[in-house]
C-alpha cells in the first residue's frame, strides 16, 4: 500500500529530493530505498508536462497586451507573479513529479500561432481604445478648427445646451432651477461631431497600420533560428552523414582524387598546338577550378 504524504526536513540543511517523496510501507523498503524507486513513485506528468504552464503564459500575455492601455500596471503585476511562479513550478517539477522524457521539436508550434493571433487582436484593441476613448483628439480638433465657434472653451465644445421650458412639470417641481441644462456629447448629428468622428477613425486606422508594420519588420528582422544553433545543427548533420555514408564517401573521394590527378597532369601538357591561345587559357582555368573544388571536397570528407 502506498501513502501519498510528504516527508519534510528543513532544519539545518537544504531540502533534498530524496526527502520529499511518497514512502512505501510494504516490502521493508522505506526511506532507504533506491533513488530511482523513489522517483518512480512520484506523480506522473499529464500530457507533456508543460501544457498548463503554456496556458497560463497565454492568459497572461493576452491580458497584458489586450488591456495595457486600460491598466498600465498589468505588466508589473505579471512580472511579480512570474518571479514567484518560477520558483514554485521549479520545486513542483523537481520534488513532486517524475522526470519528464524530453523529445525534440521544431518550436512551440500551435502556441506560436496563438501568440501571433493575440498580438494582432491587441493591436486592434489598443488602437481602438486610444482613438475612441481618448480626449486628445477632440482637444486637438477644438484647438485647430472650432475654437471660435465654441467661445474658446473646450468645456462648452463638449457640452450641448438643452432648454427645459418644454417640460411644464419640471418648472412646477423646480421653480428656481435654470431653464438651460447641459450634457455631454451631441443631441443631434452636427458638423463638429462628424469631424471628430472622422478624425478618430483616421487615427485608429493609422495606429493599426503603423503597429502592423512594426510587427512585420521585427518579425522579419529576427531570425527564427539563431546562428549558433544553425551551425550546430549543420555540424551534427555532417557528422551523421559521415557516420552513415562513410565507406561510400571514401570511395567517391578516391575516384575524385584520380580525376584531380588526371586533370592536373593534363594542365602540364602544352595545349597551344591543339587550341587557340584564348580557348586554351579558359580551358586551363576551368580545369583548375574543378580541381580545386574536388580537392576541397576531399579535404572535407
Amino acid at each position: 500500500m502506498q501513502r501519498d504524504y510528504v516527508i519534510l526536513r528543513t532544519r539545518g540543511r537544504r531540502l533534498g529530493a530524496s526527502e520529499v517523496c511518497p514512502v512505501e510501507d510494504s516490502g521493508g523498503s522505506g526511506r532507504y530505498q533506491s533513488q530511482w524507486r523513489k522517483d518512480f513513485t512520484l506523480n506522473d506528468l499529464s500530457l507533456d508536462g508543460v501544457y498548463t504552464e503554456y496556458l497560463e503564459m497565454m492568459v497572461q500575455f493576452g491580458y497584458v497586451t489586450l488591456f495595457i492601455s486600460l491598466f498600465p500596471l498589468a505588466p508589473l503585476i505579471c512580472l511579480l507573479n512570474n518571479i514567484v511562479e518560477v520558483r514554485l513550478d521549479a520545486i513542483n517539477f523537481v520534488l513532486s513529479y517524475r522526470r519528464p522524457v524530453p523529445y525534440r521539436v521544431s518550436g512551440i508550434d500551435t502556441w506560436n500561432t496563438c501568440l501571433s493571433i493575440i498580438l494582432k487582436l491587441a493591436i486592434v484593441c489598443n488602437s481602438a481604445v486610444l482613438a475612441f476613448t481618448s480626449e486628445t483628439i477632440p482637444r486637438i480638433m477644438h484647438r485647430t478648427f472650432f475654437r471660435n465657434s465654441s467661445g474658446g472653451s473646450y468645456l462648452n465644445f463638449t457640452l450641448v445646451p438643452f432648454n427645459t421650458s418644454s417640460w411644464p412639470r419640471y418648472k412646477e417641481v423646480y421653480p428656481d432651477a435654470p431653464t438651460i441644462c447641459y450634457y455631454r456629447d451631441t443631441y443631434q448629428n452636427t458638423l463638429e461631431w462628424q469631424s471628430v468622428t472622422i478624425a478618430r477613425l483616421a487615427v485608429f486606422i493609422t495606429l493599426v497600420i503603423f503597429f502592423y508594420l512594426v510587427h512585420w519588420f521585427i518579425q522579419a528582422l529576427l531570425s527564427k533560428l539563431p546562428a549558433d544553433v544553425r551551425s550546430s545543427m549543420q555540424k551534427a548533420n555532417t557528422i551523421a552523414r559521415e557516420a552513415f555514408y562513410g565507406k561510400e564517401l571514401a570511395v567517391g573521394v578516391l575516384d575524385q582524387c584520380d580525376i584531380c590527378k588526371q586533370s592536373s597532369s593534363s594542365l602540364n601538357k602544352p595545349q597551344g598546338d591543339l587550341l587557340p591561345t584564348g580557348l586554351a587559357a579558359s580551358q586551363g582555368n576551368r580545369d583548375v577550378d574543378e580541381a580545386d573544388k574536388i580537392t576541397s571536397a576531399a579535404d572535407l570528407a
